[in-house]
């Protein structure tokens, strides 16, 4: 690189010193070949990166382990459900007949049973919260359990292919990626294999 400045530098110099047609001349060629040499030190071919594409949705939702970890979630769901249903039906009948019996009610009584309709809605509400943590509890675990392996498998993948990188499209924030290689396919498929 500082040949080529120097060598620019002198023809620029030549040229301001001898202003004449011919020395202009040899001062163009001159200029034309050190770009040409320069050319030819680049290297030719720069090598691409190959990036890989992992959907892990898709593995998680294609994959046994996903399958049987969606099942048993949604039969924890179903059978809280009826549980939750039925103490909402109890606290709406509680609710109802404290409307209708408050103007015949003592206050200590009314008061005794407001007070029961609150612990009953707050207990509930409690016992929804918990489930729900639980639930996600649950799924993180599940989700985390399937990660792990399909990412062990997306770097063997990645290595016998020659992928440089493997990014996860949906959480990465990745907007484009030219030529990327999807090998979401081939990691459901070794996950059943494993």
């Amino acid at each position: 690189m500082r040949s080529h400045k120097n060598r620019l530098s002198l023809c620029v110099l030549f040229w301001l010193l001898v202003p004449t047609f011919q020395t202009k001349n040899l001062w163009s060629q001159a200029l034309l070949a050190s770009e040409s040499q320069s050319q030819e030190k680049k290297p030719q071919g720069k090598e691409e990166i190959k990036i890989g594409i992992l959907d892990m949705q898709k593995v998680i939702t294609g994959v046994d382990d996903g399958k049987k970890a969606q099942a048993k979630l949604k039969k924890e769901i179903e059978g809280k459900e009826s549980y939750f249903l039925n103490q909402k039906q109890e606290l709406d009948r509680m609710g109802k007949e404290l409307q209708q019996s408050a103007a015949l009610l003592s206050a200590k009584a009314r008061t005794d049973k407001q007070n029961a309709f609150q612990e009953k809605l707050m207990k509930l509400r409690n016992e929804e919260m918990e489930f729900q943590n639980h639930i996600k509890r649950l799924e993180q675990e599940e989700t985390q359990k399937i990660a792990v392996k399909a990412a062990s498998i997306s770097e063997k993948i990645a290595k016998a292919e020659n992928i440089d990188i493997v990014l996860e499209p949906h959480s990465s924030g990745i907007v484009y990626v030219k030529n990327p290689q999807d090998i979401t396919d081939k990691v459901i498929a070794k996950f059943a294999s494993k």
